[in-house]
């Protein structure tokens, strides 16, 4: 290879490399316009809001990785519909002949559990039972097919071609190590719906955020017990609020110079109901306002009056219409993956 053709290389991968940075930026701007927290005036929350309190943010970690696992071991079949299936993932197919041990399978498989920051779904019929349907993937199986459901986008982003391209290329030890024959889908279809599923999510995102600050004295044991006695549970830093074991809200307590904070979050995709969530944060949030001498504040740190709290809940109502409009339902299976 001559110099010029190495500075041609050079430049080329140069090239590429501004364009992924570009690309990525212009994304995370997108997603952070999209999912601006609902103000209480209709004005950008960003605007004019000396002494902001920054919200909770999303759900946190550990409750999310607990939502995936919990799926993982669902019939996705039984749960969404065949539209909502070929809507939110990307699925690949694999034949088994002869019929395979999962637990032979387990250790590739585990290279292929994520797409990015994207969760796989594996569901498998098993040799001899195939009229039971697809079955999600456990030890001690001999299978006959392997369904593998790559999410294609959700809070992270969308899947990109260099994801799908590692991931293929990864899946290609599955396959020689199982004796099977796999049928992927097209790529650039994949990219493509990705895209516009992360649009959507970016589009009708939102979060609440309201903040209880109180005095520097306030007790933090008097306030724990107040949230124990009115139904938070404790989940490392965070508290949180759920309905017949589906989540509402989350709320954290936090030190600021020269007060406390109890700082509410409601993630409205990922909200069950969030008419009740949003009721429950304000009587509760108003208590202990009485009972230990603060104020309640919206999220870009103005006092929360009756009339703000009106124009809060109606954003919120229009927001939650719009989700059920595009098909992500607060709190529904299908929003709760999108918005994870």
């Amino acid at each position: 290879m001559n110099d010029l053709q190495t500075s041609l290389l050079l430049i080329g991968g140069a090239a590429i490399a501004v364009m992924v940075i570009w690309n990525i930026f212009q994304d995370r701007r997108a997603r952070a316009q999209g999912s601006l927290p609902v103000s209480a005036d209709g004005q950008d929350p960003l605007l004019g809001t000396q002494g902001r309190l920054e919200p909770t943010g999303h759900f946190n970690d550990l409750v999310q990785q607990a939502f995936v696992d919990k799926i993982r071991n669902q019939d996705l079949d039984r749960e969404l519909s065949r539209e909502a299936m070929e809507d939110l993932f990307g699925q690949v197919f694999l034949w088994f002949d002869p019929p395979q041990s999962t637990d032979a399978l387990m250790e590739a498989l585990a290279a292929v559990s994520k797409v990015g920051n994207r969760p796989v779904f594996m569901h498998v019929t098993v040799s001899g039972d195939e009229d039971s349907g697809w079955q999600p993937l456990s030890y001690g199986q001999t299978i006959s097919n392997l369904r593998l459901s790559v999410l294609l986008a959700n809070r992270k982003g969308a899947m990109t071609a260099i994801e799908w391209s590692t991931f293929a290329g990864a899946l290609q030890t599955v396959i020689e190590s199982g004796s099977s024959h796999a049928e992927l889908p097209d790529m650039d279809k994949l990219v493509a719906q990705a895209q516009r599923l992360d649009r959507t999510a970016a589009a009708n995102d939102a979060t609440i955020g309201l903040h209880c600050v109180l005095p520097p004295e306030a007790p933090v044991a008097g306030i724990e017990a107040e949230l124990t006695s009115h139904g938070w549970v404790r989940e490392g830093r965070h508290w949180s609020k759920g309905l017949e074991a589906e989540h509402l809200a989350s709320v954290v307590l936090h030190e600021a110079p020269g007060k406390r904070v109890l700082s509410f979050n409601l993630d409205l995709p990922n909200c069950c109901d969030p008419l009740k969530a949003l009721n429950e944060i304000a009587e509760f949030g108003n208590v202990i306002a009485t009972q230990f001498k603060g104020s309640l504040m919206d999220d870009a740190g103005r006092g929360l009056t009756a009339e703000s709290f009106i124009i809060i809940r109606n954003q919120m109502l229009e927001r939650a219409s719009a989700l059920h409009d595009e098909g992500f339902s607060p709190g529904s299976l299908q929003a709760r993956l999108l918005f994870s």
